[in-house]
């Protein structure tokens, strides 16, 4: 009250236009424009069945009916999921939690349906199960998927995902890798395996640092020895010029080598190189196949 007192001209003097405004605001005398509230997009619907029951292909029937639900909540708002989870209700007892992770996003619910075939396969139910819980949230924007005349764009690569998914689902994440580049130019650092949890995003930063121009570098077997082993460099005929690498004086990991192309006696071709460093000598890294 005693602000609004004031001559609008002083308040004006000390720049206390913002106070002005903010009463005249709440007084209803300036309009008042407000953000309307857009609660988190998140899926969450539970089904009761006829009866308790433990067999996986009931559940299944009944899975498949609040999957549909979810594919209908995705496609309205064009999105995907990569993870969602399925909870079993006991009566009596804890629900028991069925995680379905997909490798990329997708909307599919028969999709869905395989994978939870999968986890409930491998599952143990303490009791029967009275009813089933479906919640999925952090919708990701998924464009529509145009069709092709002759058969889906990205199928290959499709069906790729879909069958790791299910391999994750029935073996369990930490039984399914993947081999991943690594930004260093020896060849027994230069990848590792990768147990990533399927959905997990992509680092760009990472992607860059990783990705090496293929013209950039010269032929690389995809069969590398486990460890280096000696040869005699007089039975095998160098094909081009030497790859030199230098690298790994940072960990240890020293190595001055000159690589060839090489073939051998009985016309296969190889991988060797020189050691430039003490004590010398020539090794065979890896074979073509």
């Amino acid at each position: 009250g005693a602000v609004r007192a004031l001559p609008a001209a002083g308040l004006a003097r000390r720049q206390a236009q913002a106070a002005s405004l903010l009463i005249a605001r709440a007084r209803g005398e300036r309009p008042d424009p407000r953000r309307w509230f857009e609660p988190p997009a998140r899926f969450s619907h539970e089904l009761a069945l006829p009866a308790p029951t433990h067999h996986s292909e009931a559940l299944l029937f009944a899975a498949r009916r609040l999957f549909a639900s979810l594919a209908d909540w995705l496609q309205a708002r064009h999105a995907a999921i990569d993870h969602c989870r399925l909870s079993l209700v006991h009566e009596g007892c804890g629900d028991t939690p069925l995680d379905l992770i997909l490798g990329q996003p997708s909307s599919d619910e028969g999709h869905l349906a395989l994978i939870a075939r999968e986890r409930l396969a491998t599952s143990p139910l303490p009791s029967e199960v009275c009813a089933l819980r479906l919640e999925a949230a952090h919708p990701l924007a998924q464009p529509p998927l145009a069709g092709d005349l002759f058969g889906a764009l990205g199928q290959g690569r499709s069906e790729a995902a879909r069958l790791l998914d299910r391999l994750r689902a029935r073996l369990g994440d930490g039984a399914v890798r993947r081999l991943e580049r690594v930004a260093d130019h020896r060849p027994e650092a230069a990848w590792r395996v990768c147990g990533e949890a399927a959905g997990t995003p992509p680092d760009p930063a990472r992607g860059r640092a990783t990705a090496s121009s293929p013209a950039s570098l010269g032929r690389r077997p995809l069969w590398l020895l486990p460890e280096p082993r000696a040869i005699d460099p007089r039975q095998y005929t160098l094909l081009g010029d030497a790859e030199r690498i230098e690298s790994g004086w940072w960990d240890d990991g020293d190595i001055r080598r000159d690589y060839y192309l090489a073939r051998r006696g009985d016309d296969s071709l190889c991988w060797i190189f020189h050691d430039l460093a003490p004590p010398g000598g020539w090794f065979l890294q890896g074979c073509f196949g």
